[in-house]
């Protein structure tokens, strides 16, 4: 992305920098190749997509799925799951409008539950098992970070359908309890919580500066963003009434 298509006029070479996960580094070299190859001509997104389905032998569609989890970069950190994200902003607004976000919610525990029917997708499907060995813990934080974005939107419903107000709070007290068991993976998708890029204008000792560039990329997770408005619309809905309230 965002490579200037008469880059090869003005350089002798690029410089590629794969990560330790030898297979799943193979993606972005088929891009880069497919860059050099024809810089004119070059569509990212089009490349992209054609390694998907190089990689993804067997299932390209349940790779595609699980890589827009995972498009994240520091030059690039609004690139995040789109279909989630548009679907959050439209409940924002619904919500804000004062409005029945009732088909929003619908429509994103539909995009939900196809995502967290990704990783057995791709474990049975794909052909490439050391390729599944490599992303075999990003597969446990896409899991447990798309079941977190479903429990927010299961307190959603609850919220927002007609009920007492008590089977609204016993939910809440279900949603925090259900966050609280869901195991550790070491990993983050749909964009992360907390990510050092530091590139350095200066290595002198007296002149050490940061760059231009963001250095450190804080609170861009996706599913963070679900749980949050779920917590923050219940504290404003079914937090304390005023005394004066209470007594009337």
């Amino acid at each position: 992305m965002g490579r200037d298509r008469e880059l090869a006029e003005y350089v002798s070479g690029i410089l590629l920098n794969p990560m330790a996960q030898v297979r799943a580094s193979a993606i972005v070299l088929r891009t880069a190749a497919a860059y050099l190859h024809d810089p004119r001509s070059y569509d990212p997104e089009a490349a992209w997509k054609e390694a998907l389905e190089e990689a993804g032998e067997g299932d390209p569609e349940g790779l595609e799925l699980f890589a827009r989890a995972h498009r994240f970069s520091p030059l690039w950190p609004d690139d995040r799951e789109q279909a989630l994200e548009s679907g959050l902003e439209r409940l924002r607004q619904a919500v804000d409008a004062g409005g029945d976000p009732s088909g929003v919610l619908a429509e994103l525990r539909e995009l939900i539950e196809e995502r967290l029917e990704v990783g057995e997708r791709v474990r049975k499907g794909m052909r490439d098992t050391r390729l599944i060995a490599e992303i075999a813990p990003w597969l446990a934080s896409h899991r447990r970070e798309t079941r977190r974005i479903e429990a927010a939107l299961q307190l959603l419903e609850t919220l927002f359908a007609p009920g007492p107000r008590s089977a609204k709070m016993f939910a809440f007290f279900g949603f925090e309890g259900r966050l609280a068991l869901e195991p550790e993976t070491g990993k983050t998708s749909y964009g992360p919580r907390r990510v050092l890029y530091p590139q350095l204008a200066s290595m002198h000792d007296e002149s050490m500066s940061l760059g231009q560039d963001p250095a450190l990329i804080q609170n861009r997770c996706l599913a963070d963003e679900f749980v949050s408005l779920a917590e923050g619309l219940v504290l404003s809905r079914l937090g304390a009434r005023p005394r004066a309230a209470l007594k009337r």
